[in-house]
């Protein structure tokens, strides 16, 4: 790649797209041109607060301006094959919003059709790019605590949002629809994330099962927590699992959405805990009891969110231009796919464990 500066477009302008923005401020190498979204109300207002002259209602509009290099996909998940297909046969480099696909089927077509159109495509997974969970990878992968033996996280879930980033009811429909997101904002949706963590430290994951109970946001709208997922490996003493639940009063301090996690990995000489990752509900810092027992606290700087988002962006931009692999690859996305997969099919076959081998769900799109 020759080009000394990307332009970049945005398909899809919901309240995510404010922190993939953040990537390309002040970016000498890629900057953010085009945006598109069918909600003209919408379009014109973040066209005039981010001084975007190029504006679309129409996404194939947007793919069909020559000087659009990278597009970032940021719509509902059942939009994204159609989407990063059409941007793949008009040659654009693709970055594609969690959760890529809605089956495996549709992520091996998609990627045949852009290894055959030769464009970088990465899934935009920023919580590996949060800096705690990469140094914690670190320490993992020094080898002196030996081997990891289980990966748990926890989350907490709060109503209480800041202004600008309290919900929009209307977007979050698309967020309970089957045919959009398995009707499931947590398991599928952010689940993704904590599915790609726990591959991330355990990647020998064979089987998964989902506990889940049901609680409504604002009495109105049915999500799926509290939730206990359980990730399962050949070896009995080695597990991971992800318990989330939500407390509507909990005064959870966050920029962003009001949640918060805790990671804590075990080996088998040694523990990392990981505080901290979307919130700010505790210090963020990563304490680790080494090999002979001592514990070490470790302040990590620019470890608020916001960082991941541009981090993982610089990230992109760099195997475009330097036409290296991603971070989180092909065959990677793939697992944490089937892994998120085999989630939503325990959750909606009473807990029972799903192999990730067996993961596929036929899905007919209306």
């Amino acid at each position: 790649m020759t080009k000394d500066r990307l332009n970049v477009g945005f398909i899809g302008c919901g309240r995510i797209a404010s922190l993939h923005r953040l990537g390309y401020l002040n970016n000498p190498q890629a900057k953010l041109v085009a945006i598109s979204s069918p909600d003209k109300s919408e379009l014109t207002k973040i066209s005039r607060e981010w001084n975007i002259s190029a504006a679309y209602s129409d996404y194939h509009e947007l793919l069909l301006n020559p000087e659009i290099d990278i597009v970032e996909i940021l719509t509902p998940h059942n939009s994204h094959f159609q989407i990063a297909k059409d941007a793949a046969l008009l040659k654009k480099h693709i970055s594609l919003q969690k959760v890529p696909v809605m089956t495996l089927s549709e992520y091996d077509e998609l990627l045949k059709i852009i290894k055959q159109n030769k464009v970088q495509f990465r899934v935009f997974e920023n919580f590996r790019f949060h800096k705690p969970y990469q140094r914690a990878l670190e320490l993992v992968n020094s080898g002196r605590m030996g081997k990891v033996k289980t990966v748990n996280q926890r989350m907490w879930v709060s109503y209480k949002t800041r202004k600008e980033w309290t919900y929009n009811l209307k977007t979050l429909a698309w967020r309970m629809k089957e045919s959009a997101n398995y009707a499931s904002p947590t398991i599928f949706d952010d689940g993704f994330h904590k599915h790609s963590i726990a591959h991330l430290f355990l990647p020998q994951i064979t089987s998964l099962k989902v506990w889940s109970s049901k609680a409504n946001y604002k009495g109105l709208i049915p999500l799926d927590v509290p939730s206990i997922v359980i990730y399962e490996t050949k070896h009995k003493d080695t597990y991971g699992s992800w318990n989330v639940s939500v407390y509507p009063s909990l005064p959870i301090k966050s920029n962003y959405y009001t949640c918060d996690e805790l990671l804590e990995i075990t080996l088998e000489r040694g523990v990392i805990i990981v505080s901290g990752c979307t919130g700010d509900m505790l210090k963020k810092g990563v304490d680790w009891m080494d090999e002979n027992g001592e514990w070490h606290r470790e302040k990590i700087t620019d470890s608020d969110w916001k960082f991941s988002f541009i981090n993982s962006t610089k990230n992109f931009i760099d195997a475009i231009l330097l036409d290296k692999k991603t971070s989180l690859n092909e065959q990677e996305t793939r697992d944490v796919l089937k892994i998120t997969l085999a989630a939503v099919k325990s959750l909606k076959n009473d807990g029972v464990s799903v192999s990730t081998a067996d993961s596929e769900i036929r899905l007919v799109h209306p």
